[in-house]
């Protein structure tokens, strides 16, 4: 079992553990291709191995709002877990105590599952907006980053996540 960043040679793999097809499967490859080749420090695309690719994470720190973003999180519980543990720690780490999540709004738990339930980390959450499909947050700063100036099919949660400063290096 080993965790390490994920080049181009990774997309394969990585198209076969997200199961999309038609556009979905076309904005994904682009998403991947922008994650796999950044040669920056703030966007980061990291992979889960045991006996092949098991899971992934895609994640942006954005030093504007000094605050960080899960652009995808695909895998198993197991590897979804580790990879959320190792960025976590990987933004803790560079000042990045504040987490930003956009999912849709029947999936929105599955991150606060990993945090409270399976990893045990101390943040506090709340519910910044509720995004209606094909309508643009209210907050600009949302729309900009989160959103990437690009509506969403699908009702969604943006959710803010802040580590207190007691828990804090």
């Amino acid at each position: 079992m080993s965790i390490r960043p994920l080049t181009l040679d990774d997309i394969p793999a990585m198209i076969e553990l997200v199961k999309l097809d038609g556009p979905a499967l076309e904005r994904f490859k682009k998403q991947a291709h922008n994650y796999c080749s950044n040669k920056s420090s703030y966007s980061q695309a990291i992979g889960f191995f045991d006996d092949g690719l098991k899971g992934f994470i895609l994640f942006h720190l954005n030093d504007s709002i000094n605050a960080w973003t899960v652009g995808r999180l695909v895998g198993s519980l197991v590897a979804m877990s580790n990879l959320f543990l190792y960025a976590t720690n990987l933004a803790n780490e560079s000042g990045f105590y504040q987490l930003f999540t956009v999912m849709a709004a029947n999936k929105s738990s599955r991150i606060e599952k990993i945090i409270k339930e399976r990893l045990n980390i101390p943040y506090e959450a709340a519910i910044d907006e509720k995004v209606r499909a094909k309508e643009r947050p209210l907050t600009n700063v949302y729309w900009d980053w989160l959103f990437m100036n690009t509506v969403r099919e699908q009702d969604v949660v943006i959710t803010h996540y802040w580590l207190p400063q007691i828990y804090r290096s």
